[in-house]
């Protein structure tokens, strides 16, 4: 259950409060619900504080995604709500040879920024180690 949703649209961001199911439920093992345990051990993994605000956007790293974008506007939430953390979960197309780029442009426009996340599915990881 989500407690808040932001929608942006080029210099628009809207705030909605409410409570709503996830839209996705297909058949996909990444559209199957986690127990809470699995949900705590991954957050507690990339050292993301379950008790604090959660901005999430999940995509590939691309630029019709826009993650330098979602980041400035986590920036401008970011001087209202101190505590507010982002998380950008994606992962790189195989057809998209850019992907490592836009990654790498979107870890230097996080800077060294704490409470930004940048996190690849299990896949990607697993090629690179």
């Amino acid at each position: 259950m989500f407690k808040h949703f932001i929608f942006c649209a080029c210099h628009c961001i809207v705030l909605m409060w409410c409570y709503s199911h996830a839209v996705l439920r297909g058949l996909s093992d990444k559209n199957k619900p986690l127990s809470e345990d699995v949900i705590a051990s991954i957050l507690a993994k990339y050292d993301v504080d379950p008790t604090r605000p959660i901005i999430t956007q999940i995509s590939r790293f691309d630029p019709w995604k826009d993650p330098l974008g979602v980041i400035d506007a986590y920036r401008m939430i970011k001087k209202e709500m101190p505590d507010v953390q982002l998380l950008l979960v994606g992962s790189m197309a195989k057809d998209d040879p850019k992907g490592w780029l836009y990654y790498e442009k979107a870890a230097r426009h996080a800077s060294d920024d704490s409470d930004i996340h940048l996190l690849m599915t299990i896949r990607v990881w697993a090629k690179l180690k």
